[in-house]
């Protein structure tokens, strides 16, 4: 018999060559139609057919016990061929020698009703109507088919309803049912011979039963996922930083790096206290089937101040060339990302693909840790100059102390005609206290034209006015002098 684990095994699929005949079932003893036919054995996996094994002969299968013989399908044949020359003989010979032998007057009856001897295999048959006879159904059914055949629908309805009334499971049998209902009509009779169709509700009651467990157990794993979600808290700073979500405790971040906090989907507020303050409202949420479906991930990036990087790869035997693509996330508190293959781990090296023409796209989520300077010189590499500002900015605004990037910044912008976007950004820089000599410079370099150095040179004698022993802003003020060599001094 065909056997499955955790559905790895054997199973049997298909079926041709179908024959069925009323009968009592060896195994379970209960009157049923038999079925016969042939199938292939298959080895499966996840019930899925992987490998074609033997074809195989079923034998009265059961359709109460599922019970059963089986054969090879060529020996079967072989004995299909052989053996009704072979052993009528004997059956012959059994039945000379004792005329009351049961078991021979079925066997030559059987013969004689394929030969269409009818009334020779009634009269061998007839014993089987007594009451306490030898339970045979199939004889008398198949006698009954004969008469039919040959439009005697009186006969086979005598046969049919001394059947019905004897075996009560066999009056319930569609594939009988059917058989009956055909000699009634061809005999015009008013009523049937049949009782009412007993409707059986245990099959449907098992399928409820079934779809019910499936159902508690689908809701109940996704309300466990709604239950268990995975909150990335993030830091870019050296400091300290602790964030709290109202209910559910509080996290330190004592340098750049990640913690995780465990949630229930909802709507939360996280305090954040330390290097950066802040409050933060953010909904972690999913639609019921993208719970099962999706791999989505949550960050608070405290202050905004992790630099994040989102980025995409394609696996496959021949990857197409520059597939994928990344993007850069920062001074967002909360960021979310509906699909994320591998959060804050690296790409494996290889995965396992369908084909070799087939190509599968992965992600992932990471800090990235060679800072701001090599992403900016990347987007700019990339021709994405908009975000390489942008970029920029936010790290000048993270650490208005580190300049690195200053000259590279304005040169971007005056290459990409940006300076309108980068006046207004060194306008709001040059407002900090203390004076940031390098910041100034960078703001006369983008004013310090024909056009604009009247309004320029104003705008520091009225700095000078309100700060006039301020060293810093005198040198600032030297540098805008109309005589070339002093400024060029001022400069270097």
């Amino acid at each position: 018999m065909p056997t499955t684990y955790n559905g790895i095994g054997t199973r049997y699929y298909g079926k041709k060559n179908q024959e069925t005949r009323p009968g009592i079932c060896e195994h379970c003893g209960r009157a049923a139609t038999l079925a016969s036919y042939d199938t292939r054995l298959w080895f499966v996996v996840l019930l899925i057919p992987v490998i074609p094994l033997e074809r195989k002969r079923i034998l009265d299968y059961c359709p109460h016990c599922t019970r059963h013989r089986v054969f090879s399908l060529k020996e079967w044949e072989k004995l299909k061929a052989g053996r009704p020359a072979e052993a009528l003989p004997f059956y012959q010979r059994a039945l000379a020698l004792n005329p009351e032998l049961p078991e021979a007057k079925v066997a030559v009856g059987l013969d004689l009703i394929k030969q269409g001897k009818l009334e020779e295999a009634h009269q061998l048959l007839r014993f089987l109507e007594a009451p306490e006879a030898f339970p045979n159904p199939g004889a008398l059914f198949a006698l009954g088919c004969g008469y039919q055949k040959a439009n005697r629908h009186r006969e086979a309805l005598a046969l049919f309803t001394l059947l019905a009334g004897r075996f009560p499971q066999l009056s319930q049998d569609k594939a009988f049912r059917a058989t009956v209902k055909k000699s009634e009509a061809a005999t015009g009779a008013a009523s049937s011979a049949l009782p009412p169709r007993r409707v059986n509700f245990k099959p449907a009651l098992g399928w409820a039963v079934a779809v019910v467990v499936a159902l508690i157990v689908a809701f109940g794993s996704n309300y466990s996922i709604s239950r268990n979600r995975t909150l990335h808290l993030v830091s870019g700073l050296d400091q300290t930083l602790t964030v709290a979500v109202a209910g559910h405790g509080s996290v330190t971040l004592n340098r750049p790096g990640r913690r995780e906090l465990q949630l229930p989907e909802g709507a939360y507020r996280a305090t954040v206290r330390g290097a950066a303050t802040q409050a933060v409202d953010f909904v972690i949420t999913a639609s019921f089937f993208d719970r099962w479906f999706k791999k989505p991930v949550w960050v608070l990036n405290a202050g905004g101040s992790g630099l994040l990087l989102v980025e995409s790869t394609v696996y496959g035997a021949s990857p197409t060339e520059g597939a994928g693509g990344y993007r850069f996330h920062f001074g967002e508190p909360f960021l979310f990302v509906p699909q994320v293959d591998y959060p804050f781990e690296p790409f494996p090296k290889q995965i396992q693909v369908d084909s070799q023409s087939k190509q599968v796209g992965k992600s992932r989520i990471d800090l990235f840790p060679a800072g701001p300077a090599p992403a900016f010189y990347g987007l700019a590499a990339d021709g994405r100059m908009a975000e390489a500002l942008k970029l920029a900015e936010w790290a000048f605004r993270q650490h208005p102390e580190d300049t690195t990037l200053l000259l590279p910044y304005l040169g971007l912008a005056q290459a990409g005609q940006r300076e309108a976007q980068a006046r207004k950004f060194l306008a709001e820089a040059v407002q900090r206290r203390p004076i940031g000599i390098q910041w100034h410079r960078a703001y006369q370099e983008l004013r310090s034209n024909r056009k604009e150095l009247p309004a320029l040179l104003a705008e520091y004698d009225a700095l000078l006015k309100a700060d006039p022993e301020n060293s810093a802003l005198l040198y600032l003020r030297g540098r805008l002098c109309p005589s070339g060599s002093h400024r060029a001094a001022a400069g270097r």
